[in-house]
């Protein structure tokens, strides 16, 4: 029977260490007794999905809050921009109506485009739009590797559950492993790299454009 992993409580934030630390007590009790050696290995191997699926809750968690604020921020710009357009063409169509007269309607426009950009940028200031896309694809990735290293593993078990100790290959399941944790982390990391890169073109962009728009002496 293999040893269960530890039922703390599931850290989802993929910065906290809690879960590479509870990683590392799970392998510190593993004993290589040769009878044992399946199981140990299939200790390795949950462990890894554990932390797996913890990125996984992780970013599909982080992909639905930023769905709905990148669609809240796309459709109150939409709507913004909409009444901003019909207030600047209303005071052309309703000449002669008393009812409408005295109604600031350019003024209204004007600050409906300006909630209308605000949004907008607000929306890719705060990578509303982008962190969606970007959590969607970690998603499927973290996905489909957790999918492959199960397929995997249950192969190296049906080749390698009735052989003796001696016999069982070790090398291959520690490959597999190293592999998933390997590419695990590599997905991490570049998508950090991308939302790293994004906040200093964001940045930068902001410094510019008020750069350019500093009022002349």
């Amino acid at each position: 029977m293999s040893k269960k992993i530890s039922k703390e409580p599931i850290v989802i934030n993929t910065e906290e260490p809690t879960r590479i630390k509870n990683f590392h007590e799970v392998l510190q009790s593993i004993k290589w007794s040769d009878d044992e050696y399946i199981n140990s290995l299939e200790i390795i191997y949950n462990a890894l999905i554990e932390i797996a699926l913890n990125d996984l809750t992780y970013y599909n968690k982080q992909r639905t809050k930023n769905k709905i604020k990148s669609h809240r921020a796309r459709l109150w710009s939409l709507i913004f921009g909409v009444l901003g357009t019909l207030t600047l063409a209303i005071p052309g169509t309703t000449q002669g109506i008393d009812l409408l007269k005295g109604i600031p309607f350019i003024t209204v426009s004007f600050i409906s485009f300006a909630l209308a950009g605000g949004m907008f940028t607000w929306n890719q200031w705060f990578f509303a739009s982008d962190s969606h896309i970007r959590y969607v694809v970690a998603q499927f990735e973290l996905g489909e590797s957790i999918v492959k290293l199960t397929l995997n593993w249950q192969k190296w078990i049906k080749q390698n559950k009735h052989l003796p100790p001696d016999n069982i290959d070790t090398d291959s399941a520690f490959n597999l492993f190293k592999e998933f944790s390997e590419h695990i982390y590599k997905i991490i990391r570049n998508d950090t790299q991308v939302w790293g890169d994004s906040l200093i073109n964001v940045i930068k962009a902001q410094e510019d454009f008020l750069k350019n728009h500093q009022p002349k002496a």
